[in-house]
């Protein structure tokens, strides 16, 4: 799939949350929250990290709780790279004048293959934190500010995908196809989830692995059933498609033109007739706009 070649150019990302008319009719705020942030690691490489929080309905404090979530993702990132997280360093050796230097055979910085289901259970459970030190301070209990939670990590070889609830991360696999990484998680009753400010999050985060990733999009439940075909689990290729190509033409990283189309499509008739719910996409490319490597396009189904 050109793999080489997409490794060299690098991630060009849009994302927008708009809210939707059920909330805009109410006077409420959008509740849903999302950031997307390339970090530059030792390796001379990079790891895309994008975002997506969807403030409960229910929760009076939702749109901070998803606000707070997603920070507490990059935050949790910019400790990763910097090697703050997870194992602690290797021992450095030192040199002739005493500064410090790698040990030989030493790997510089961490890489996603390594990042482990403790990895994702930590990074969930600081977001949890985040929010309920904020409940505290206040007074509140944190389902006072309940959220889901989407995160995508890819850097030049792997990607990690994690959630706690609904909403979807899709990216194009190594078959030029779009797929889920993982299914929205449904509660039991029917418009119920899980949340990241549930005390058994540790148990409920579910996680994936893929290897190839060079296109990634993550979506809050207001899309899915825009953007997902629920009869048999899979991603509505047309729905993304045209996104994906149009981003990949974008010779800036975060294009500000294509963040006002982007908010324009979410806002749209079309959108707003299908789904009254707040909506959130982040899209996220590193491969150019060659027709050599574009996907074939789904039948409508």
């Amino acid at each position: 799939m050109g793999r080489h070649l997409a490794r060299r150019r690098p991630w060009r990302t849009v994302a927008a949350s708009v809210v939707g008319t059920s909330h805009s009719d109410a006077g409420q705020p959008c509740a849903d929250a999302c950031r997307v942030r390339v970090f530059p690691t030792a390796r001379g490489g990079s790891i895309l990290v994008a975002a997506v929080a969807d403030g409960a309905g229910s929760s009076e404090h939702a749109p901070e709780g998803a606000r707070l979530a997603v920070e507490a993702v990059l935050e949790q990132a910019q400790r990763w790279v910097s090697g703050k997280g997870g194992r602690p360093s290797p021992p450095r050796s030192r040199s002739p004048h005493g500064a410090p230097r790698r040990r030989a055979g030493s790997r510089p910085g961490p890489a996603l293959s390594r990042f482990s289901r403790r990895e994702v259970v930590r990074w969930t459970s600081a977001a949890r934190r985040r929010i309920a030190d904020a409940a505290a301070s206040r007074g509140l209990e944190s389902r006072a500010f309940s959220c889901t939670l989407l995160v995508a990590l890819v850097d030049e070889t792997s990607a990690v995908f994690f959630q706690v609830g609904d909403g979807a991360i899709v990216y194009r696999g190594e078959s030029g196809l779009y797929v889920p990484a993982l299914w929205p998680q449904s509660g039991e009753y029917a418009n119920c989830t899980w949340f990241v400010t549930d005390e058994d999050v540790a148990d409920r985060v579910e996680s994936a692995v893929a290897e190839g990733v060079h296109e990634v999009a993550l979506l809050s439940d207001g899309l899915q059933g825009i953007a997902l075909r629920l009869v048999d689990r899979q991603a509505h290729g047309p729905f993304f498609e045209p996104m994906f190509a149009r981003l990949r033409t974008e010779t800036e990283l975060e294009p500000p033109g294509l963040l006002d189309e982007l908010r324009s499509f979410l806002e749209s008739p079309a959108v707003s007739k299908r789904t009254d719910d707040d909506k959130t996409l982040v899209l996220a490319t590193r491969l150019p706009a060659s027709p050599a490597i574009e996907a074939p396009v789904e039948a409508e189904a």
